[in-house]
């Protein structure tokens, strides 16, 4: 896969000094939510794929870069071939502890400073891969 194809996106809290970062390293795709002041990760979420028919056996195949979700733990929607067709955002709470990633104004993933595991729009079991966006607070689309 060409490179310039995978997405990235960076920003930094002014209030909380904490960071979230969209990599998208043309396998999947996760967002991550820094420690204030710095770039250690304190929570984290799978987004999306960018290959299909992921297999759990298979999984172990990706060592040394963040995994692709296997099939047995989304809902049919996970890939997404082109990134860069789609407009995204992030919209932080006010306090800087909590960001919500959007895509085409559809809330796709949520991190809190408070929880580990992030919350995303694709899956159907909470696994390593985070927890389904459906039990997220109503206030993610607002």
């Amino acid at each position: 896969m060409d490179t310039r194809e995978n997405l990235f996106l960076s920003e930094t809290h002014g209030v909380s000094g904490r960071s979230v970062i969209l990599e998208d390293d043309g396998t999947s795709a996760w967002l991550h939510l820094t420690e204030r002041g710095g770039l250690r990760p304190v929570a984290d979420a799978w987004v999306y794929n960018r290959v299909t028919g992921v297999h759990p056996d298979d999984v172990q195949l990706y060592r040394g870069a963040p995994p692709p979700a296997p099939i047995t733990v989304v809902d049919g929607q996970e890939v997404c071939p082109s990134p860069e067709q789609h407009r995204w955002e992030l919209r932080w709470e006010e306090d800087g502890e909590a960001v919500t990633l959007l895509r085409d104004s559809e809330p796709m993933a949520f991190l809190s400073s408070r929880e580990r595991r992030g919350m995303s729009r694709h899956l159907v079991v909470e696994c390593g891969w985070g927890t389904p966006l459906r039990l997220a607070p109503r206030k993610l689309a607002d």
